[in-house]
């Protein structure tokens, strides 16, 4: 999933990962656990830990996120890498769903994704200077 921001910035999948963990977490009692692969930036960590949640760490690859959420039973889970959030029930990352899950986030703060996504990080990637593939 990628997401592109006015003038061609785009937001990065552990940007996703922590809006989209945000947004679950900021409606749900404090002390959730939430399961994220080990490469995961810091940042779905510092969300994590704002609610204070409970993180926990698995190899990389989605089977091993799903198997973790069911057996700590949590709520939401990903690889932020891949920028798609899995959340229970689901088996398996919804981009869809994710980008539901940010917009309802965004709705309730009353902040657009660009101002939510460079609170977040600034350290977007700017695809305005991609070459071009063609």
């Amino acid at each position: 999933m990628e997401i592109v921001l006015p003038g061609g910035k785009m937001v990065s999948g552990n940007e996703v990962m922590a809006l989209g963990v945000e947004s679950i977490l900021s409606t749900k009692p404090k002390g959730q656990n939430v399961v994220v692969n080990l490469p995961t930036s810091h940042l779905a960590h510092e969300i994590i830990k704002k609610y204070q949640g409970k993180i926990a760490q698995v190899d990389v690859g989605e089977t091993n996120v799903v198997v973790k959420m069911e057996k700590i039973k949590s709520k939401v889970g990903g690889e932020g890498s891949c920028g798609g959030l899995v959340v229970s029930p689901s088996k398996c990352r919804d981009g869809l769903l994710s980008v539901a899950i940010i917009l309802s986030l965004m709705a309730r703060q009353n902040k657009s994704l660009d101002r939510k996504s460079t609170r977040l990080n600034s350290s977007h990637t700017d695809i305005s200077r991609m070459p071009s593939s063609a």
